[in-house]
């Protein structure tokens, strides 16, 4: 599988953040972190970082733990500024990180061209397209690529679908391996005066994140956008008590409830809902992923399977183990269960989601 993660930031708010990223840092009164909604690319939600005050080290970012399959990766995102950095600054915008130290880092510069740069975001200068800049207020699909290793390192620059700049037999390895397990969205600045005392926002939206593994998924996807598809009505199978009214409407919130939600205690016993359709029929569909916030109200063994029903046929997948506090499980499709080929829209919008309680 080469699909690592992807992140809408649609249906969570601020305060969950830690429930779908690892964690998240903030420089203590300097940059301010929120869901912020009506700011996406589609009108949705993006990840918004304030910037105000004065300093010059520091962090303000969300963090993710991953384990790819290999050295080389590929992420994209949509990201706007209202403002360039402060002449002749920079400051980091996404960081490939090996336990906490970043490999490589993709800066923006006060000419608001783009540089990815070993280490942090004042380390050694490896690539900048020398014939395109970004432009202040204008939204940008950004995507990277990068191979870690102390010499045949590589990496990529390409910005809604072009690329704009590249680099092979590259030092890209800032640490003793030549791996990476984390990214970090978001503002650093190493030193630089890139933020100083300024005061601007910037909006992240639409991420993914894949490796070089697998027979699909395995490299850039273009100016992709991700969307979260909310319960319409209950489907086939309606085990499951809901709190209240049914098993599609306890969940369909953009932002979880703790008063809403659907619980058994009866082993397999499964529910599925009817989703929303695909928003653009007969685009490519480069994966789907069953996204649950789910928690045991006990000490003791629990597990859940998601269940997938296209057809005439429950389609379960593998077991994974809540805890007793609220947090995201979630279980990724690259193939259509049903035909065991690519997923189409059509085949999206036939499918029920649910859960099976199975330990």
């Amino acid at each position: 599988m080469a699909r690592l993660f992807e992140c809408s930031f649609d249906f969570f708010a601020t305060a969950d953040l830690d429930t779908r990223w690892t964690s998240h840092v903030v420089t203590t009164g300097r940059g301010v972190i929120t869901i912020s909604s009506g700011t996406g690319r589609r009108g949705t939600n993006s990840l918004k970082i304030a910037e105000s005050g004065s300093a010059t080290v520091h962090l303000t970012m969300v963090k993710k733990t991953i384990a790819p399959g290999s050295s080389s990766g590929f992420c994209g995102i949509s990201f706007i500024t209202d403002k360039a950095p402060i002449a002749p600054g920079s400051y980091g915008l996404y960081s490939v990180v090996d336990a906490g130290t970043e490999q490589l880092t993709f800066r923006i510069n006060s000419d608001m061209t783009l540089s990815c740069v070993r280490g942090t975001s004042a380390g050694t200068v490896l690539g900048t397209p020398t014939s395109f800049a970004l432009s202040v207020g204008v939204n940008y699909y950004l995507e990277f690529g990068w191979t870690i290793h102390n010499s045949a390192g590589t990496f990529e620059i390409r910005v809604n679908g072009s690329s704009k700049r590249t680099g092979s037999s590259l030092d890209t390895q800032a640490t003793a391996n030549a791996a990476w397990n984390e990214e970090w969205i978001g503002l650093s600045d190493a030193g630089s005066v890139g933020l100083g005392s300024d005061s601007f926002n910037v909006h992240y939206d639409d991420h993914y994140l894949v490796d070089s593994t697998g027979a699909a998924n395995n490299t850039f996807k273009g100016d992709a956008r991700v969307d979260w598809l909310k319960p319409t009505a209950e489907g086939a199978n309606t085990g499951w008590t809901p709190s209240a009214g049914n098993r599609a409407t306890t969940i369909d919130e953009v932002v979880p409830s703790a008063t809403d939600y659907n619980s058994t205690a009866v082993l397999n016993e499964k529910f599925t809902n009817v989703m929303e359709n695909a928003p653009v029929s007969g685009a490519t569909v480069h994966w789907l992923t069953v996204v649950g916030l789910i928690k045991k109200s006990d000490s003791g063994t629990c597990s859940v399977a998601p269940v997938l029903r296209e057809v005439a046929t429950d389609r379960v997948g593998s077991d994974l183990n809540p805890g007793t506090a609220d947090s995201y499980l979630e279980w990724p499709y690259e193939q259509d269960p049903e035909t065991t080929a690519a997923w189409v829209t059509g085949g999206v919008d036939a499918t029920e989601v649910g859960l099976k309680k199975t330990a």
